[in-house]
């Protein structure tokens, strides 16, 4: 009887632990752990050979490669469909003028991110009007 008592204490313990972390997995945010490419920029495609990628990691941050240099920065979620992404810090190389302006542009559009689309296999950055700022690809490892 007692072999059932333990087992009985030890089995609604193991399942109030994977309620705990259930409810943790549940509170993680679709975006954290995904990985994309920039696909286009301000509805206009990226320069050829300028990749930039975005990646959303799991403490509220960013990073990738915006073309030419690496980068970081902070990103909050809010409610279903919005963020703001903010601190974007990067290396400084420098880099062919098309690369370089399409970067600027990348970080000023991740920069005024307010709001993402998610549908499908896209990423859709939004402005605070809900216009596109960015559209991003998963990105092949």
């Amino acid at each position: 009887m007692k072999a059932i008592a333990i087992f009985g204490m030890a089995g609604i313990a193991a399942a109030l632990f994977a309620g705990v972390a259930l409810s943790r997995s549940a509170d993680i945010h679709p975006l954290v752990g995904t990985h994309w490419s920039l696909s286009s920029l301000g509805g206009a495609q990226t320069p050829e050979g300028a990749t930039a990628t975005l990646n959303f990691g799991e403490e509220n941050d960013i990073g990738g490669n915006g073309g030419c240099n690496v980068f970081g920065g902070s990103v909050t979620f809010k409610g279903e469909a919005g963020l703001d992404i903010s601190e974007v810090f990067s290396t400084m190389m420098a880099c062919e003028p098309p690369k370089m302006e399409q970067e600027r542009a990348f970080f000023d559009a991740l920069e005024a991110a307010a709001g993402f689309s998610l549908e499908g296999d896209t990423l859709t950055l939004l402005d605070d009007g809900d216009e596109t700022l960015a559209v991003l690809v998963p990105a092949s490892d």
